[in-house]
């Protein structure tokens, strides 16, 4: 199973609010879940897939 961390409501506004500041152009996804750290556990997609004998 994934484990996907998910930012808090609180860290989603704080990036909006700096978004409003800064007239940048938004950034693409993977960016905007870097900042947020919005990512999956490498451990679990790396983890090898065992065959029943």
């Amino acid at each position: 199973m994934e484990n996907i961390h998910q930012p808090t409501k609180e860290q989603i506004r704080e990036w909006l609010a700096r978004r409003r500041q800064n007239p940048a152009p938004i950034p693409d996804a993977k960016q905007i879940r870097r900042q947020l750290g919005w990512e999956q556990d490498d451990h679990a997609c790396q983890q090898p897939i065992q065959q029943a004998a």
